[in-house]
């Protein structure tokens, strides 16, 4: 019985939860940026001091943007590498088995038939099995091969078969609408525009947000979807007791409509982790959740009970982090979202 076997998942997301919150790019960018200020701030004292001497040192902002920014590289490649082996190897290698076999399962050997004998241009025609049967002499035997000829004429392709052909067939889909969006992604957001978004302003920034998300609708619902194309935006606040509450980077919500709503930074303040590449990743991601919630009926049966389970939303209280990091759906829109702009690894 062939049945796909996905890939183990549990080591890339490991490591990817252990770059991404063991060393907290969010909090290590503000920390090397401050360091960084600090250092300049002794610089200048030591330097207007008399008697003392000052020190070089070659660190600068730029340069701790750009730590973090191959930290978060890292990271995306920790979320894409698990689907990046299921379609150089789960996938084509399972269609292709999967095929194969139910070609051979559907084979009838008694729909065979070869010619017996020729009269006057008339053909006379007898099943491959009974010149096969005619040759042996043992009784035994011939009731055996009697038995095998029934079986291969009555047999049927697994469920499990067929299930996992159609689960490779969806998942090659999957892969073709990330390499769809890969490949807008840069053409939207070319090398040029990428060397130019930090001096952006607010307005032209917000239109390229606006058109990449509008590109992301289209490539996963068609030109005519009627889903909410504008992007919404989260603001920072504080609570009624006065504390601060982070707004996140992104949040993907089905009522009362299914919007998609980025961090305003991104548009803001592009820096650290609100850099340009980071907004791709989160737009990417929380479009991915759209999806999952738009398309259960169009998956197959595996995927949707994955996907359709209670969501589990992440509260410090009950210490749930990792079940929240590891749930189907977060691992789907986490590596789907690496592979889909892998051209930024």
């Amino acid at each position: 019985m062939a049945i796909l076997y996905r890939s183990n998942d549990n080591q890339w997301l490991d490591s990817s939860n252990m770059f991404y919150n063991g060393l907290n790019p969010d909090k290590l960018s503000q920390d090397l940026a401050n360091a960084v200020m600090s250092i300049q701030f002794a610089k200048d004292c030591l330097d207007k001091a008399a008697g003392l001497k000052s020190f070089d040192y070659n660190v600068t902002t730029s340069d701790t943007e750009i730590i973090v920014d191959n930290l978060r590289r890292f990271v995306y490649f920790c979320n894409g590498i698990h689907y990046e082996i299921s379609e150089l190897v789960d996938t084509p290698f399972s269609i292709r088995l999967g095929k194969l076999t139910e070609e051979i399962i559907s084979v009838d050997p008694s729909e065979y038939k070869c010619v017996k004998s020729k009269t006057l241009g008339i053909k006379s025609y007898t099943r491959l099995p009974n010149i096969i049967k005619s040759s042996f002499e043992d009784a035994d035997l011939k009731d055996s091969f009697n038995n095998l000829i029934t079986e291969l004429d009555d047999d049927e392709i697994y469920y499990d078969l067929q299930d996992s052909i159609n689960e490779a067939n969806w998942w090659q889909e999957q892969f073709e609408i990330a390499e769809q969006i890969d490949d807008a992604t840069d053409n939207l957001f070319t090398a040029e525009v990428k060397k130019q978004w930090d001096s952006m302003s607010i307005d032209e920034r917000e239109k390229y947000i606006q058109k990449y998300k509008e590109i992301l609708d289209e490539i996963y619902f068609g030109p005519e979807s009627k889903v909410p194309r504008d992007v919404e935006y989260l603001h920072d606040y504080y609570d009624e007791k006065g504390n601060f509450v982070g707004a996140g980077y992104g949040l993907s919500s089905s009522f009362p409509q299914n919007t998609i709503s980025i961090n305003i930074k991104f548009k803001t303040s592009p820096k650290g982790m609100y850099s340009l590449d980071k907004m791709i990743d989160t737009m990417t991601h929380e479009m991915r959740h759209r999806y999952q919630n738009l398309n259960m009926s169009d998956m197959p049966d595996v995927i949707r009970e994955e996907w359709n389970r209670t969501y589990i939303s992440y509260d410090k209280n009950k210490n749930n982090y990792m079940k929240y990091y590891k749930q189907p759906v977060e691992k789907d829109a986490k590596a789907f979202a690496a592979l889909a702009h892998d051209d930024n690894l």
